[in-house]
C-alpha cells in the first residue's frame, strides 16, 4: 500500500481517536483563550484612560491572568498529549515497517546496508511522529487562529480586516513557493545521509576483518569520501532552510510596520481608541508566531515527505508473503519435495539451481554435497524459505510453499547455519529469542539435554548472565550447541543446518553431533556438510555440480556402489575434494 500524508494520518491515528478528540477539545480551548487576552487587554487599557474605578480595572486584570494561566496550563497538557500520540501511533507504523522488511527476501538483505534500513525505521519513521505530534497543534489551530484574528480585526475596522488577510494569505502563498523550490534540495539530502549512515553500519559490523588485514586507514579514505559527497547537499539544505528563515523575517518587519501605519490611521482619523489601536498592533504580532509555526510545520512535512517517500519505496518491494494466513502445517515431521527448481539471483542469468528434484520422507534425513558455489545453501534457504524459487515448486508436507505464509513455514523450519548470533542480553533471552513463555526448568532441561552443562555450570549467574554481541566469549562448539538449543525450543518439524560444523575440531563435532542426533530425533533432516563424520548419520545423499543434481538416492545404497561419485569423492577424500 502506498501511503499519503492524509492516509498515513487516517490510519494510524483511528484507532487513537478518542484521544485525538480530548487533545482536539484542548486545543479549543487554547485557542479560545489566546483570542480573547488582547479583548481583555483592550478593555483594561481603555478603562484606565478613561480613569474608570480602580475595582473594575483590577477585576479585568484578574480575568486577564486568569485566562493567561488557563491558557498556558492547557497548553501545556496539549503538548504532552500530542506527543505521546504521535509517538504512539507511529510505533504502529514501525511495527509495519519492520515486519514487511522481515518478510524480505536475502536478496533485498544482502543488497542493503544495516545502516539505511535504520535510516528508514528509526530516522523516517521519527519525523514522521513529529508530524503527527505536530499537524494538530501548529497547522491547524495556528489556521483558526489566523482566522479568528483576521475575523476580529475585521470587527474594530473592515479596512485592517482586508488589509491583514491579504497579508496572511500572500504570506503563506510566498512561503509554500519558497518551500516547494527546497524540497528536491532536502530530498538530495537525506539520500545522501543514508548512503553514509550505510557506510558505517557496514564499516562497524566488519571491524574484525579490517583489522585483521590492516584495511582501517582504506576504509576510513572512503567513509571521507562519502562525507565530502555529503557536505554540498548540507549546504544547500542549509541555504534553503535560511531562505525560509530569511523570508519569514520580512514579512514579520512587514506585519510590524503594517500594523503601526492602519493603528495610528485609524486612532487619527476615525476615533478609535488608545486600547483599540494597541489591540490591533497585538493581534499583528499574535499573528506572526502561527505563521511562524505553520512556516516551520511546512518544513518538517518537506523532511516527513520525503521520509514518506522512502517508506513507500521500501513498502512497494515485493515480500516473500504479504499475508499472514495461508495453508498451515502440523506439528509433526513433514516430507520435503523438490519439483523441477529452477533459482538465479535478481539480474544474474546464470543458473544456481537447474531443475533439481528430490523426495525426502517425512522423519528422515538429508545430507546435501558439493564443491563450493554449486547450489547447497541456495537450496537449503530455499526450503526455509528465505528465497522462492525463480521456477519449479517446492512442496512441505505435500503443499506448494507459494500456498503458506511465510510465518507459518519458520514456525514449523528450524535453520542453523555456522555462523552464530548471539545478542548483547541474558542466556536466557538468547536461547529464547525473548519469548518469557519459557520456564527455567525447561531450558535447563534442554541444555542438559543437548550436552551443555559444564558451559552452564561455568556461568557466574546462570540464566542471568549477560552475554556479549556477536559471539564472543563462546567457542565455536558451545555457540553451534546454542544454535541447537534454539532450535530445540521450537519444537520444529524440519530442520535444515547449512555446514553447522565447518569450523569444528573433530572431538567438539563429536559434541554437537550427538546434540544433533538428539534434535533430528522424529524429525525430517537437511544438512549440508563436507565432513564424513556428519554425513554418516544421514539417511539420504544429494550429491550436486553446478547447481545440478549429479547423484541422488540413498546413502547405504550409494556407498555400496563403488561407481558412485560419492565413493569416488571418499576414496580421495571428500574434505579435500569439496573444499
Amino acid at each position: 500500500m502506498k501511503y499519503s500524508i492524509v492516509k498515513l494520518l487516517a490510519k494510524y491515528l483511528r484507532p487513537w481517536r478518542w484521544r485525538l478528540a480530548a487533545i482536539a477539545s484542548l486545543m479549543l480551548l487554547s485557542l479560545a483563550a489566546r483570542l480573547a487576552r488582547p479583548q481583555i487587554l483592550r478593555s483594561v487599557l481603555d478603562l484606565s484612560i478613561a480613569g474608570q474605578e480602580d475595582r473594575q480595572i483590577f477585576i479585568g486584570i484578574l480575568l486577564l491572568g486568569g485566562v493567561a494561566v488557563l491558557g498556558n496550563f492547557v497548553d501545556a497538557l496539549v503538548r504532552y498529549g500530542s506527543d505521546k500520540l504521535g509517538w504512539a501511533s507511529t510505533n504502529e507504523l514501525r511495527y509495519d515497517l519492520m515486519r514487511h522488511v522481515l518478510k524480505l527476501d536475502l536478496a533485498f538483505h544482502k543488497g542493503t546496508s544495516p545502516g539505511a534500513l535504520i535510516e528508514r525505521v528509526d530516522v523516517d519513521v521519527t519525523r514522521l511522529a513529529e508530524l503527527m505530534a505536530n499537524f494538530l497543534r501548529h497547522i491547524v489551530i495556528n489556521a483558526l487562529f489566523i482566522i479568528g484574528s483576521v475575523i476580529l480585526l475585521w470587527r474594530e475596522h473592515y479596512l485592517v480586516g482586508v488589509v491583514f488577510a491579504l497579508y496572511t494569505a500572500l504570506s503563506l502563498a510566498l512561503i509554500s513557493g519558497v518551500r516547494a523550490v527546497t524540497t528536491p534540495v532536502i530530498v538530495a539530502e537525506r539520500k545522501a545521509s543514508a548512503q553514509v549512515y550505510g557506510l558505517v553500519g557496514e564499516q562497524l559490523s566488519t571491524t574484525e576483518d579490517m583489522q585483521g588485514v590492516g584495511a582501517q586507514f582504506t576504509m576510513l579514505d572512503k567513509l571521507r569520501a562519502e562525507f565530502y559527497r555529503w557536505l554540498p547537499h548540507l549546504i544547500k539544505t542549509y541555504l534553503a532552510h535560511t531562505s525560509l528563515w530569511s523570508v519569514a523575517i520580512i514579512l514579520q518587519a512587514i506585519s510590524q510596520i503594517l500594523s503601526v501605519i492602519l493603528a495610528a490611521y485609524l486612532w487619527r482619523y476615525h476615533g478609535l481608541s488608545i486600547g483599540t489601536a494597541y489591540l490591533i498592533i497585538h493581534y499583528a504580532e499574535l499573528i506572526q508566531q502561527p505563521v511562524h509555526q505553520i512556516r516551520m510545520q511546512l518544513q518538517e512535512m518537506q523532511r516527513a515527505a520525503s521520509s514518506l517517500r522512502r517508506i513507500n519505496e521500501l513498502l512497494a518491494m515485493s515480500a516473500l508473503s504479504d499475508t499472514d494466513e495461508g495453508i498451515s502445517l502440523p506439528a509433526l515431521a513433514l516430507p520435503v519435495e523438490a519439483r523441477n527448481l529452477v533459482f538465479s539471483y535478481e539480474g544474474d542469468n546464470n543458473l544456481v539451481l537447474d531443475r533439481v528434484s528430490f523426495s525426502l520422507p517425512r522423519g528422515e534425513t538429508l545430507g546435501i554435497i558439493g564443491r563450493t558455489g554449486s547450489g547447497k545453501s541456495t537450496l537449503a534457504r530455499l526450503i526455509a524459505r528465505q528465497y522462492d524459487p525463480s521456477a519449479g515448486e517446492l512442496l512441505l508436507g505435500g503443499i506448494p510453499t507459494a500456498a503458506m505464509s511465510v510465518r507459518t513455514i519458520r514456525e514449523r523450519i528450524s535453520f542453523v547455519t555456522q555462523e552464530v548470533q548471539v545478542f548483547q542480553a541474558s542466556v536466557r533471552d538468547n536461547l529464547t529469542f525473548f519469548d518469557d513463555t519459557y520456564s527455567d526448568d525447561t531450558l535447563i532441561g534442554i541444555l542438559r539435554e543437548l550436552g551443555l552443562m559444564d558451559w552452564y555450570r561455568a556461568l557466574p549467574v546462570g540464566l542471568d548472565t549477560m552475554m556479549e554481541s556477536g559471539s564472543n566469549g563462546l567457542s565455536a562448539g558451545e555457540g553451534q550447541l546454542l544454535a541447537l538449543a534454539r532450535a530445540f525450543l521450537r519444537n520444529p518439524s524440519i530442520v535444515v543446518l547449512d555446514e553447522a560444523s565447518a569450523k569444528l575440531d573433530p572431538i567438539t563435532e563429536n559434541l554437537v553431533g550427538r546434540a544433533l542426533k538428539r534434535l533430528l530425533d522424529g524429525r525430517t533432516g537437511v544438512i549440508i556438510a563436507h565432513r564424513l563424520a556428519t554425513l554418516e548419520q544421514v539417511d539420504h545423499l544429494l550429491l550436486l555440480d553446478g547447481g545440478r543434481i549429479l547423484e541422488f538416492g540413498k546413502r547405504t545404497e550409494i556407498e555400496k556402489d563403488p561407481h558412485s561419485h560419492y565413493a569416488r569423492l571418499k576414496l580421495v577424500g571428500l574434505e579435500e575434494v569439496l573444499t
